[in-house]
């Protein structure tokens, strides 16, 4: 069986075996590297609090910076040409 482009990375050829989608590794992925780097910067103490007036540009790169690329990324992945 000929695997897609996507699914030669040694790390999804280990998760195959256990049905796991090329889409819900790279959630677990990114999930597992967000929880190594929030109890790095817990155990650190430092301070994650954003002030109030930063609050409007968190939101705008949340909701056009990171959506925008999902967005991009998706339709690469189903229209590549």
């Amino acid at each position: 069986m000929e695997l897609p482009s996507y699914a030669k990375s040694d790390s999804y050829l280990i998760l195959i075996p256990y049905g796991l989608q090329p889409l819900a590794a790279a959630a677990l992925r990114g999930c597992a590297g967000g929880l190594i780097l929030l109890t790095v910067l817990l155990a650190l103490r430092v301070d994650l609090r954003v002030p109030r007036r930063d609050w409007a540009t968190f939101l705008a790169y949340g909701v056009f910076g990171v959506a925008l690329f999902f967005i991009c990324s998706g339709l690469t992945q189903c229209c590549p040409e």
